[in-house]
């Protein structure tokens, strides 16, 4: 693992440059679907109330970066992956959990 530091002004792997509006709006919708879903998430699993408080989370955290700055500063570099930071992975271990959730409900272990 290297630090390595980059103004990322796009998505993640640095897609769709200076489309902050776009990200900003992303972010907003992810924090009011999880306000949405606020009550049915008590009842939830305790991993999938951490998933979900991880993609809230890292959303918010890209946003702040990106609504201050104009891009979010990514620093990890690992072997044969694009550079990106911890709200990133955040965002990324959150939504396959979630996804992992949603597969297991479908064949009623969840």
């Amino acid at each position: 693992m290297h630090i390595h530091f980059i103004e990322n002004s796009g998505a993640a792997f640095s897609i769709l440059p200076n489309l902050d509006w776009l990200f900003l709006l992303v972010a907003a919708l992810v924090v009011g679907a999880a306000v949405w879903y606020w009550r049915q998430l008590a009842v939830e699993a305790w991993w999938m109330q951490a998933a979900v408080g991880m993609v809230v989370g890292g959303a918010v955290a890209n946003a702040i970066d990106r609504f201050s700055q104009g891009y979010v500063v990514d620093f990890i570099q690992l072997p044969h992956w694009p550079v990106f930071n911890v709200a990133d992975s955040g965002i990324s271990v959150g939504m396959v959990l979630i996804v992992l959730r949603f597969l297991l409900q479908g064949r009623g272990d969840g």
